[in-house]
């Protein structure tokens, strides 16, 4: 084994097994600054309308647009897609977006066919009587 990375294993904070300082600050301020910035509309509406559950969810939980920025694109594509599945996440992030002005956009949604699709208006149209939050992410609470 080579000694910088036998030093590595038992614990040496001066050397990894480059050879180079070890220090995860750099690494950490890089990520975490990465993570903090706002994404673009349009990266975020690709991964937010993705069909992979984790790019949704990282999207979804991950630091988001601002919801005046973001809420047009999301009542244009209720026009775009036709499938349960993404009409019910556009749904529920207008009833996070804190305009009441959308009401009545997810009002009728509450005439679609689809029980599913009501369900999500009915509930979105509550969340934003009650005011939920449009960012989940702990840096806007």
């Amino acid at each position: 084994m080579p000694h910088s990375l036998n030093n590595t294993i038992k614990g040496s904070h001066k050397k990894t097994w480059l050879g180079r300082a070890k220090s995860a600050r750099p690494l950490f301020l890089a990520l975490s600054s990465k993570m903090m910035k706002e994404p673009s509309i349009n990266q975020w509406i690709s991964d937010i309308t993705n069909t992979d559950a984790m790019t949704f969810e990282d999207a979804y939980w991950g630091t988001r647009p601002s919801a005046a920025g973001a809420v047009p694109e999301l009542i244009k594509l209720l026009n775009v897609h036709d499938d349960s599945y993404t009409l019910g996440k556009l749904i529920e992030l207008l009833g996070e977006c804190g305009d009441k002005s959308v009401i009545p956009i997810l009002e009728n949604e509450l005439q679609n066919l689809d029980e599913g699709i009501r369900s999500w208006a009915r509930a979105a149209i509550i969340a934003l009587e009650r005011g939920e939050k449009w960012q989940q992410n702990s840096k806007y609470l």
